[in-house]
């Protein structure tokens, strides 16, 4: 048994302790609780002797791990009540009841609880939510409503014997994101509850998407559609009958694309999602309610991004929160370093959440000064459960474990050289798309190798990328640049090739740093109280 929180949302006011059996990782894949599956009975075909096999696992779970979580709680009596199905209870036969039947006989056997399974029953049908998610199945999933916040109110009876009660709530699995487990804690809560846990015999890898996700990824994955065209056809949320038939109308295909064949391409990308594992946290899309806007003019529909994966919190690329990226060479030397450790902490000091894109050398030293009391977003090439570099992976779950975030636009790994340099290319533009302005600590220039007769380097196209876009973008720029010790310096010839050729770039000193954070904190009320004894006026 795992312990774990559900945490507060537009559906429960408070977090919530939980408790789950194990992972829940799919019907007949190695390891899941498959009598779950076999206790729904959803098709009521099941034998009588797999329903009674299926009952003899759930006992057993249920005698082991329900006083292992009464000692755990301290509260003795507890209440045990279930999660009703989806639809009004007459509608089940007995032998689709099996659940709820054999937690009330496990219950009535045991010390120390109450029976409360019959304190919440369902009187309005809703729909049927693991079915709901595939077409096919979306048949058999009932002609109630998806979860809404208060749904449980709405169509269920609840009983005023919850008031005052230490409540145990049982459900068979715990999906997070479907909010139908989160929306019945708070019910009996504001029923009057004293305290509400929660338990589930099956808890999925929790991978958070929408079906609006799933349609945008699959439709891209059609001949000649891309980003653009989803930018330029779809708002988000549009039904499957819909999406076919703009795919069909664009003429773009050398078939015409039917629903089998849709849902087809559908499941296929379901299961690739679900080989991510643990390594993401969830899918938004275009259309989806938080999926983040970016900043400046992204004029090319080509260019915004549609899809996103991540690790981390996804509100810190929240239009709202205050960003700034700071990136680099490769191999900058022990001078760059520490200056660039101290602009970082000046920004960290000051609540920026600092983004840069995993590599090694100046965007390592920027998310790992970052670390340092503040939060950093780390944008990347390749799909969450392959960091590149692999050696930076450590890195990458220290981001996360301090509240940071990762976020990709990639779930399968790239398939030849040409496409992965085609992805740092694409990560740049997230780079300057998902900041309030750039910092370049030191990269060299396109001409670096040819003027200086440098050899034997990774000389960088990353950076100069990255601030390109920007400046296409209308994100301000700065550099880290000191005509004094560093006009020799070929780390730093890009750096002085965007001072020559554009006067609106930035050069960092303190006068400028404080401004740049204050611009990005207008919206405030007071100005920065800024503080840089390190520097006096000195350039960084």
């Amino acid at each position: 048994m795992q312990q774990f929180i559900i945490k507060a949302n537009d559906y429960l006011k408070q977090d919530i302790q939980g408790f789950h059996h194990t992972h829940y990782t799919g019907y007949k894949k190695p390891g899941n609780p498959d009598y779950i599956n076999t206790l729904k009975n959803t098709f009521n075909n099941e034998s009588q002797n797999n329903l009674n096999q299926a009952v003899q696992h759930l006992s057993n779970v249920l005698r082991i791990e329900l006083p292992q979580i009464l000692a755990i709680i301290r509260f003795n009596p507890l209440t045990v009540c279930v999660v009703p199905r989806a639809k009004a209870e007459n509608n089940y036969t007995q032998n689709e009841l099996l659940f709820k039947k054999t937690v009330k006989e496990i219950i009535n056997e045991l010390d120390g609880f109450i029976d409360g399974t019959d304190y919440i029953t369902r009187h309005t049908n809703t729909k049927t939510t693991h079915l709901a998610r595939s077409f096919r199945a979306s048949l058999y999933a009932g002609t109630g409503k998806m979860p809404y916040v208060g749904i449980t109110k709405d169509t269920c009876t609840i009983s005023e014997n919850v008031r005052g009660k230490n409540i145990l709530l049982i459900d068979d699995v715990y999906t997070p994101n479907v909010n139908i487990d989160e929306d019945a804690i708070q019910a009996l809560l504001d029923n009057g509850a004293r305290n509400v846990y929660f338990y589930s015999i099956g808890k999925t890898m929790g991978i958070k998407y929408t079906e609006n996700a799933i349609n945008i990824l699959t439709t891209v994955t059609y001949d000649n559609i891309g980003p653009a065209w989803i930018v330029k056809n779809l708002r988000g949320n549009e039904s499957v009958d819909k999406i076919i038939q703009l795919i069909n109308n664009s003429s773009l295909q050398n078939y015409t694309v039917t629903l089998d064949d849709f849902e087809n391409k559908r499941k296929q990308i379901i299961e690739k999602i679900n080989n991510l594992g643990e390594s993401c946290d969830g899918i938004v899309a275009i259309g989806d309610k938080n999926f983040p806007k970016h900043r400046g003019a992204v004029k090319q529909q080509g260019q915004r991004p549609i899809c996103l994966f991540y690790k981390g919190d996804i509100n810190l690329l929240n239009i709202n929160n205050d960003n700034i990226s700071v990136i680099g060479l490769l191999n900058p030397d022990e001078k760059i370093e520490i200056r660039e450790h101290k602009i970082v902490k000046e920004l960290v000091n000051h609540n920026i959440t600092i983004v840069s894109g995993l590599a090694l050398g100046c965007d390592s030293i920027a998310h790992q000064e970052a670390l340092n009391g503040g939060k950093t977003i780390a944008i990347l090439p390749c799909p969450l459960n392959k960091i590149l570099p692999e050696s930076n992976k450590k890195l990458a779950q220290d981001i996360v474990k301090q509240g940071g975030l990762l976020v990709t636009e990639y779930y399968e790994d790239f398939k030849s050289n040409l496409e992965l340099r085609g992805r740092y290319s694409q990560r740049d533009r997230l780079q300057a798309m998902f900041c309030d302005t750039i910092v370049l600590i030191a990269s060299y220039s396109k001409k670096s190798a040819s003027n200086r007769e440098i050899q034997d380097e990774k000389l960088d196209s990353g950076a100069r990328l990255a601030m390109e876009h920007a400046k296409n973008y209308n994100i301000p720029r700065a550099v880290m640049y000191d005509e004094n010790t560093d006009s020799n310096n070929p780390m730093f010839d890009l750096n002085r090739q965007l001072l020559q050729d554009d006067k609106s770039v930035i050069i960092l000193t303190k006068k400028n740093l404080e401004k740049i954070i204050n611009d990005i904190k207008r919206r405030k009320t007071t100005a920065v109280n800024f503080h840089l004894n390190l520097f006096s006026e000195k350039l960084f």
